[in-house]
Parts: C-alpha cells; sequence; structure tokens
C-alpha cells in the first residue's frame, strides 16, 4: 500500500518511519520544497495523511512510545545551509537537533510532567479496587497492544521539547521501560581522523529517563544502533568493525566488558552463479527505476536485459559479472554509468615501503635528487627522510638497506620489501663509497602520493608568484568535495594579499557543485571600515577583487565539468587548457549489492540556467587551448600554467583591482 511519495526523493537523507503500537499510524520523514524534512502522519483507517507541523524546523527521526501516547523526534532549526547536499556551501556545517515529544491525545499529560509532592492517597473502596485491578489486567495483556489515540486539532500546539542538550541526533529508539536511546552523530566539522581510522566507530549513545527528567551517557564510541522489537537490548557496531549485544535499563552501559560478537564463526554457503544472476536483476531493475529519464533513453530496457542475460551461464569469476554489468549500463550513454567491487579475491601482496624521495643514477650508486617534506601543516604526511635531526640531503647517495649493499645494478625497492612502518636502517654518504657513511633509521611509507602531490601544488604556487612579482595567488582543487572545499579554504584565504588569481582545477575529480567557491571568487566590495589604530579592512574580508583565470583539462569531471562552467557564466574569467570530460548526470540512489559490489545510478540531469541540456558528453570548453604534452611534462615544464601566467599579467595591466577609498579625514 503506498502511504505517500514526494517528487523531491532528496535521496541522501535516507528513509525514516514509525509504526504506532497498535498498527494504526505511520509517522515518516519527507523532503519537502524547503530542501528540510517535515513529518507526516498517515491513518490506516481513515486513509489521510496529514503534517505533524507547519513549523520552520527540519523533523527527523520518528519514534511512538511503547505505550502509544507520545511521538518523539528530532528537529533542527539551522540544518538549512546544510539541506541541499548537491551545494558545496553545506560543508562543515555543524547541526544541532532537539529531541521533542508531541502529545497525540488532547486528554494526555506531557511526558516530561513535574513530579508534584502529594498527601497519601484515600483508600479505594474494594469494588472499585477489583475493577481496577481487572482495568490493569486488561491492559497489560501482551496480546492486546495499547491504543493510540490521536486528536488532530490542536496537535502543534502539544509539541514540547525534552531537557536534553543539542546535538546532531541520528536515531531515537525507546527501551522496554520507555526510556529514551537517541544516538548523536560525532561533529564531523570539529574533528578529522588520520588516515586508516575512518571506520572508527565515534558517535555516542545517549538515554534519557522520564522518571527523573535526566540524560546520561549510555555507551560511547558506536558507530549505528538498533532496538530489539521488545526493546530490552541493543545492538551496537563498535570500533575495529566489531558489533555487540547490550541490555537497556540501566542509567548507563558497562563500559568496560562489553563482548563482541563472534562474527567470525558465521559460515554462509554461497551458489556463485545464482548470486550474480541476482545482482544482475537487480542492477537492471535499479536503472530501470531510478534513471533520470523514465523513457531510457530511448531504449527499450527489456530488450537490453535480455541481450546480456545469456551471457550470465558463461561466468567464470565475479570480474566477468562487472564487465557484463558495465556493458549492459553503457547502453544509456551516460558518463556516470558505473560498476565496481564486490566478492572478488585479491592477493594480499607484500607491501613495498616508500622513502619519499627521487633517485638518479650516478657513480653506480643511487643519489638522492629530490627529498619530499610534505610542505606546511600537512599533520598526516609521513616524510620518511625529511625528519628533523635526520640530515639527509639531496645529493647523498643510498649505499645500504638494512645491511644490504645497494648499487646502481640493484633495484633498491627490493629491499624495500615488507619494511611500510617498520623500522629500516639506511646507510648513506655525501661520496659514492661506504668509507665515511652515516647511519640513520626510518620508517617507510605505504605510499608518496600526498608527498608529491603537495610538492606539485607548492612548486606551482611558488613558479606563479616568482613570474608575478607575488601580485597572483595560486589555488589548486583536485576535486568539488570535502578535500577541494579544504584546498580551497587553506590556499584562498592564504592569499587575500594578493591582487589576482589562477585557479587551477586540472584532473578535478568531481563531488559537490561548487557554489561555495564560485561565490567567493565573484564577492565584489561592499564597505571598507577604519578601526582606532587606523587600520583598515573590508567587507567582505574574504575577497580577492582583481582578475582570475582557471585551468582545465580533459580529466577534470563531474563537479569538475560544472565548477569552470560557473566560474565563466558567474564571474567571467577565462578558462585555459583543453576542454573538460563532459558528465554532469549526477548519480543518485544506488544501494549496495548483496555482495558488497557498488553501481551508480545516473539519477538527475543539469538544465542551463538559460534553458536546454548541457555539458553531458560535451564538456566545458576554454577560451585559449592549450595542450600539456608528455614531452613538455618530461623536460618539466606547464605550458598550461605559463599560459594563465601570461594571461593573468595581461588582465592585470589591462584591468587592475578597483582602488579602494582611503579613509576620510577625522569627523
Amino acid at each position: 500500500m503506498r502511504i505517500g511519495g514526494h517528487a523531491r526523493r532528496w535521496y541522501p537523507h535516507g528513509f525514516a518511519l514509525a509504526v504506532s503500537p497498535d498498527s494504526r499510524y505511520v509517522a515518516f520523514r519527507r523532503a519537502n520544497e524547503t530542501y528540510l524534512n517535515s513529518l507526516m502522519i498517515h491513518d490506516r483507517q481513515s486513509r489521510e495523511t496529514f503534517p505533524l507541523t507547519n513549523g520552520p524546523g527540519s523533523l527527523d527521526a520518528p519514534v511512538f512510545s511503547r505505550d502509544g501516547k507520545y511521538l518523539y523526534f528530532t528537529a533542527s532549526t539551522n540544518s538549512g545551509p546544510a539541506g541541499a547536499w548537491l551545494d558545496m556551501s553545506n560543508q562543515d556545517r555543524m547541526v544541532r537537533r532537539g529531541i521533542y515529544a508531541a502529545v497525540l491525545s488532547a486528554s494526555d499529560p506531557t511526558p516530561v510532567l513535574p513530579e508534584i509532592d502529594q498527601p497519601p492517597a484515600a483508600p479505594i473502596p474494594p469494588e472499585k479496587s477489583r475493577k481496577k485491578a481487572k482495568d490493569k489486567a486488561a491492559a497489560s495483556d501482551p496480546e492486546a497492544p495499547p491504543q493510540t489515540r490521536l486528536d488532530r486539532e490542536g496537535l502543534e500546539k502539544r509539541i514540547v521539547a525534552l531537557p536534553m542538550v543539542l546535538r546532531d541526533y541520528n536515531r531515537l529508539m525507546i527501551g522496554k521501560d520507555g526510556a529514551l536511546y537517541a544516538l548523536a552523530l560525532r561533529p564531523d566539522a570539529a574533528e578529522e581522523n588520520p588516515p586508516g581510522r575512518e571506520d572508527e566507530a565515534v558517535n555516542s549513545l545517549y538515554r534519557f529517563d522520564f522518571k527523573t527528567h535526566k540524560e546520561s551517557l549510555f555507551l560511547a564510541d558506536v558507530g549505528e544502533a538498533a532496538i530489539s522489537a521488545n526493546g530490552d537490548h541493543l545492538l551496537v557496531s563498535r570500533p575495529k568493525k566489531s558489533w555487540a549485544v547490550v541490555e537497556t535499563g540501566a542509567p548507563t552501559a558497562p563500559m568496560q566488558g562489553i563482548k563482541d560478537l563472534a562474527l567470525d564463526k558465521i559460515r554462509l554457503q554461497i551458489d556463485p552463479r545464482a548470486e550474480w544472476r541476482q545482482i544482475f536483476n537487480e542492477v537492471w531493475r535499479l536503472e530501470r527505476d531510478y534513471f533520470y529519464d523514465r523513457a531510457m533513453h530511448g531504449l527499450d530496457w527489456e530488450a537490453v536485459r535480455q541481450k546480456y542475460a545469456p551471457m550470465l551461464d558463461h561466468l567464470g569469476r565475479r570480474e566477468d559479472l562487472t564487465h557484463i554489468l558495465i556493458e549492459m549500463i553503457s547502453e544509456l550513454g551516460v558518463g556516470h554509468a558505473r560498476a565496481s567491487g564486490g566478492d572478488i579475491v585479491k592477493a594480499d601482496g607484500q607491501k613495498v615501503g616508500l622513502l619519499g624521495a627521487d633517485f638518479r643514477v650516478a657513480n653506480g650508486y643511487y643519489q638522492i635528487s629530490r627529498i619530499y617534506d610534505g610542505e606546511s601543516f600537512n599533520p598526516f604526511l609521513g616524510a620518511p627522510l625529511a625528519v628533523p635531526g635526520l640530515g639527509v640531503k639531496a645529493g647523498h647517495y643510498l649505499l645500504a638497506i638494512n645491511g644490504q649493499p645497494v648499487t646502481a645494478s640493484d633495484n633498491p625497492y627490493r629491499f624495500l620489501e615488507g619494511t611500510v612502518g617498520r623500522q629500516t636502517l639506511l646507510h648513506l654518504n655525501d661520496k659514492p663509497e661506504m668509507k665515511g657513511a652515516y647511519s640513520i633509521i626510518v620508517q617507510p611509507i605505504p605510499n608518496e602520493r600526498g608527498l608529491r602531490r603537495w610538492a606539485w601544488i607548492e612548486d606551482n604556487r611558488r613558479h606563479v608568484a616568482a613570474l608575478t612579482n607575488d601580485r597572483v595567488g595560486y589555488v589548486y582543487l583536485p576535486n568539488t568535495a570535502a578535500d577541494g572545499f579544504s584546498y580551497f579554504n587553506r590556499y584562498f584565504f592564504s592569499q587575500l594579499d594578493k591582487q589576482a588569481l589562477i585557479i587551477d582545477e586540472r584532473g578535478n575529480a568531481g563531488g559537490q557543485a561548487a557554489n561555495y567557491i564560485v561565490d567567493l571568487l565573484n564577492r565584489s566590495h561592499l564597505a571598507s571600515w577604519k578601526d582606532r589604530d587606523g587600520a583598515l579592512f573590508t567587507t567582505p574580508v574574504g575577497a580577492i577583487f582583481g582578475p582570475k583565470v582557471m585551468l582545465i583539462d580533459q580529466f577534470a569531471g563531474s563537479g569538475g565539468d560544472f565548477l569552470p562552467f560557473a566560474f565563466k557564466y558567474q564571474t567571467g574569467g577565462t578558462l585555459i587548457g583543453t576542454r573538460t570530460w563532459g558528465g554532469l548526470i549526477g548519480i543518485g540512489v544506488a544501494p549496495d549489492l548483496i555482495d558488497g559490489g557498488q553501481i551508480t545510478t545516473p539519477y538527475f540531469r543539469f538544465i542551463h540556467p538559460e534553458g536546454g541540456w548541457a555539458i553531458e558528453n560535451e564538456g566545458v570548453s576554454p577560451d585559449i587551448t592549450v595542450e600539456l604534452t608528455p614531452k613538455a611534462v618530461i623536460e618539466g615544464r606547464d605550458p598550461q600554467l605559463d599560459k594563465a601566467i601570461a594571461v593573468i599579467l595581461q588582465q592585470l595591466g589591462e584591468n587592475p583591482p578597483p582602488k579602494l577609498p582611503s579613509a576620510p579625514e577625522g569627523p
């Protein structure tokens, strides 16, 4: 039975509903036109659906009390900027939610009614006592669930707040004793984990006691939580991907001594061919049900299924199924159609440690030509040879690793197998000989991508500064997701003293629609201010008012397509490089497959502000085309960046930033 729906299926918000104990009422979340959430209530008897409230908050996480008298939920009045997930402007938004109770019947009291001291009640007459006992027995009959009475008139006025700290509550549950359990998410904007700790359980579970009207920390360091049907146990995920069962009822759970479930004992027998056929059919249905164009770009989607289904009988491994899925969904002709992962056997090979350096062959040995130091303020980057006190310099020779001599005829990485994160002895010298060599202990790293990326960025920034007499800033954006947001804030605001700016989005992997970046690049001067000490500052403070250019290439796509389009459309800035990838049909609803595999479902498509489809399978073309050839890369040149420098200097000469007014004489 369909009880609700909405054209705006804002999929990242997920799905939340609650059913009253007597199964008459269903409360569910629905995204509305403001990109906030409303709570709707459906009456299964009258078949009516109505909103709980028309207030300004964003409502979520409904749950009925076990006696059916109250509907608990969360509400936020500051989540508006974080509501539309596609916009980058929702990054680093601290969302706070309160927990509320709707008193469903006009005759029931608030669940947080203050306790009142009263004299002992008068004795109850025997006949009334027997009737009360009979009524109590009937009410406690487990076969007769509590009946929920809901009076719509005045319902919005019967909403009360629970006296709990505002947090980003994600889920509410009711224990057997009637206590409320609330899962609070970690405030992501305030913390960032080192690599390797992304899967740690860092949320907290709180308990609210309706007898004492007090909250307490029930369990720390949890990920997800779910409650049993009778409310006497909680299933919680714990650190290191473990799970545990905890009893409810006590004010706080025993933090120590919680035993994880022995999930390693579970065994499951799987028929791979049957599972692969199920996955194939599920992928076909997901594309049918969620592809942005109901007409499937004119394809006979059933015919497409029949075209590829016979191949399932000839599969030999999971990778073959992935290949078939990719071929099938690629019939749609869109960029964001892909499949990956799944139950694939991967050999756990020996990891090779790296030293974070470039080497060249000289005098029969490996000589260090460059040491990567991670630049400044990158706390999670390890740079083995750049640790203060080691004394290693470019030009020194690597002579031995863990006592094994290393010459130019050897592959030095052979001696670094199995050394990742382990103390490793190196012998080096400023001369190609062991006499006078010095030894150091280092911990090799698993990869050098971060070191080399930051070195490349800083080399480019210094190159721009040197050729522009420090008048032009440089900002690199690896994507338009969390890293792009972080990189932009790091480099844009630290270069507000520059007159102009080069934004480099080559290789941008996309993510969100970077309205935040474009809005900041497009700021205009609104006011100047002078303080008592004579210092001048402006509103907005975070702005560069001079010309700006953007570097693009064929490896920038998705959000990396939208960014240069929006930059050009909104600021009129110059685009330099090569045409972008061309993929602006965004991906949407796509749950993981049964074996952990993933697919994408292209769910929404970009429409040009002036009307019509654009960019998908076209890309964004540069104003000035400049190729970055392999020859130039080998020679250490970047003709695209050099062209951007020449263009920005020309624009600075023709259109310098506006001269801001100086402070007038005193009043």
